[in-house]
């Protein structure tokens, strides 16, 4: 009898890795600003492990480490929820997640 399939075991479509690419976008005040494809690379090996303790900088560092400087300042324009919730639909397009703290 074959294993029970895991969550790896799935196979990503054609579908799924061509979204997990493209640009994210969101709305500030009706302007559409547009945020590269989450991509772990672009991050210090050592910055989770950093700040693991540190909810705010394990939050803000990845956008602050995509984004440029016009779409950070559109970013601080959000209120906190609305930021919230912008990082982890743009994190979840490329299939990853906040780390637990």
């Amino acid at each position: 009898m074959p294993a029970p399939k895991k969550p790896q075991d799935h196979k990503v479509s054609r579908a799924e890795a061509e979204a997990a690419r493209a640009p994210f976008t969101f709305e500030v005040d009706g302007e559409t600003y547009e945020l590269p494809p989450f991509d772990m690379d672009r991050m210090p090996a050592g910055f989770f492990r950093k700040n693991r303790k540190d909810e705010a900088e394990l939050m803000y560092g990845p956008i602050e480490a995509h984004a440029d400087e016009a779409t950070m300042d559109a970013f601080d324009h959000l209120p906190n929820g609305e930021q919230g919730r912008v990082i982890r639909e743009w994190m979840q397009a490329a299939g990853e997640s906040l780390p637990e703290s």
